[in-house]
């Protein structure tokens, strides 16, 4: 919690707020889930976007949360398949608790993870905390990339 990003913002076009690229190598190993903890409100989902290719766009996979898709503990968390399509009208609130997503990356169109980026959607507020980005297995325990 103390070391979490505060996204704080009313952004007028969709948009990167965390963003991390590998440049062509897979970022995630033989990881298969990325874990994503986050406390505060939205009036839009956050968007987690899986790239992959080298970043050059040719593989575009979204992992959108929005309440439904949060649980108190990653062992109780359902696995998000990600889709081609980001953002929804769908809030966030996670009544001042720090709440936890969990985003399937292996299986994306375009091959392998290798650029991974948090991003707010256009006419969202958002006020979130993002802390805690934890790379799992299938069984939800920690991996190393």
């Amino acid at each position: 919690g103390s070391l979490a990003a505060n996204i704080n913002a009313n952004p007028t076009g969709n948009g990167n707020i965390l963003s991390y690229a590998t440049t062509g190598s897979p970022l995630a190993g033989s990881c298969t889930r990325v874990a994503i903890w986050l406390r505060g409100t939205s009036s839009r989902t956050l968007s987690v976007q899986l790239q992959s290719a080298g970043g050059a766009g040719t593989g575009f996979n979204y992992c959108n949360i929005g309440n439904a898709q949060l649980a108190n503990d990653i062992a109780s968390a359902t696995v998000i398949t990600p889709t081609s399509a980001s953002y929804t009208l769908t809030a966030i609130d996670t009544t001042g608790n720090w709440k936890v997503a969990v985003c399937q990356v292996t299986g994306l169109a375009g091959g392998p993870m290798d650029t991974f980026r948090i991003r707010v959607g256009n006419g969202g507020t958002y006020n979130l905390s993002v802390d805690a980005i934890e790379f799992l297995d299938n069984s939800n325990n920690h991996c190393t990339p």
